[in-house]
């Protein structure tokens, strides 16, 4: 029962949690570095705000790089794909000729009928589409909560780094 709820309240909290997740593995791997920072004379404070920065600027630049490749990839695919589509149904109109032969009208007569049929279910496509913009409009929301609280906690865990390591080892 107890291994229920606690299941449960896992399952409810996860979008809660994944910030402070994501933000005590960053500290956990980049502590090493802090801490050699500090072997060097440096405030653990300075060295955890230098190691965050050089990491976000680090992002930064992959987005930087990242983003427009990608963007010029999403082009391509869109003016590409009326053009593969084509001949896709070429294809596999060839291959249907082939394998079905003289039964190959009926089945074109069956591929239209459907066709048709989904004409009428539109509205429920409709409503589908909506739901999905709206379930990436929330993931979009949860990306962008995610970077924010995520450098904060693991700011924030770099500091305490030494003090939360003593008291679990004290248990």
């Amino acid at each position: 029962l107890v291994g229920l709820i606690l299941a449960f309240a896992l399952k409810t909290l996860a979008p809660v949690l994944l910030p402070f997740v994501v933000g005590l593995a960053i500290a956990y791997f980049l502590n090493p570095i802090v801490d050699k920072l500090t072997s060097f004379g440096l405030p653990r404070v300075v060295g955890a705000v230098l190691l965050l920065l050089v990491s976000a600027a680090a992002v930064v630049a992959a987005l930087v790089f990242l983003i427009p490749i990608l963007a010029e990839q999403t082009q391509q695919l869109i003016a590409t794909l009326p053009a593969e589509t084509t001949r896709l149904k070429l294809l596999a109109e060839t291959f249907a000729r082939e394998q079905l032969g003289p039964r190959f009208p009926e089945a074109e007569a069956a591929l239209n009928r459907a066709m048709s049929g989904l004409t009428d279910t539109l509205p429920g496509l409709a409503t589908s589409v909506a739901q999905s913009l709206w379930s990436h409009g929330t993931a979009a929301f949860n990306f962008f909560t995610l970077m924010l609280v995520t450098p904060l906690v693991a700011f924030y865990a770099l500091l305490d780094w030494p003090k939360i390591v003593a008291k679990v080892d004290s248990w």
